[in-house]
């Protein structure tokens, strides 16, 4: 596969995803975690009220708390010691491309949800492998309800109407 611009992507991100990539980055750093990882993502996406995120969780009864926890042990499980800054993973990346492709392909979409991230993350084989390793929780959701239902169900949520795109060429 060819090199991947990470700046171009990660400027596709929504202004809920790039600030909790921002705070996971901070939160691996903090943690002298290597590389930030999907679960440090996913952590800080957790942590944001009204989001994509928190209304399908709630859609598919799936307690945020014991997600939460989830995350945190599968951060605990990481390799620390690292004095540099982190990198992010290959699999966070591919999330961010495959975030990137479901909501640009499949709803026209000018920048990455994080309910786009979420059905990435259970779409992708090897991605929804990763998301079962770091909660059983996310075998509760239906992969083909979810992108049947996304935008109903993600219609009143903080992210919706911030899909506004600067038209200007990233890089």
């Amino acid at each position: 596969m060819a090199p991947i611009n990470l700046k171009s992507l990660v400027g596709k991100l929504n202004s809920v995803c790039t600030r909790a990539l921002e705070g996971a980055a901070g939160l691996c750093m903090s943690r002298t975690n290597y590389n930030l990882e999907i679960s440090h993502w996913l952590l800080k996406l957790l942590e944001v009220s009204n989001s994509d995120v928190q209304a399908i969780l709630k859609a598919f009864a799936i307690d945020p708390s014991r997600l939460t926890a989830d995350c945190m042990k599968s951060i605990d499980r990481l390799k620390t010691g690292s004095s540099s800054q982190p990198l992010l993973s290959e699999h966070t990346v591919n999330l961010a491309r495959e975030g990137w492709l479901k909501g640009s392909i499949d709803y026209s979409a000018g920048r990455t949800r994080s309910g786009h991230l979420i059905l990435a993350l259970l779409s992708d084989q090897s991605l929804s492998q990763i998301a079962r390793g770091i909660s059983e929780e996310f075998s509760k959701i239906t992969v083909d309800a979810l992108a049947r239902d996304l935008l109903t169900i993600v219609s009143d949520t903080s992210e919706a109407g911030t899909d506004v795109v600067d038209s200007r060429p990233s890089g």
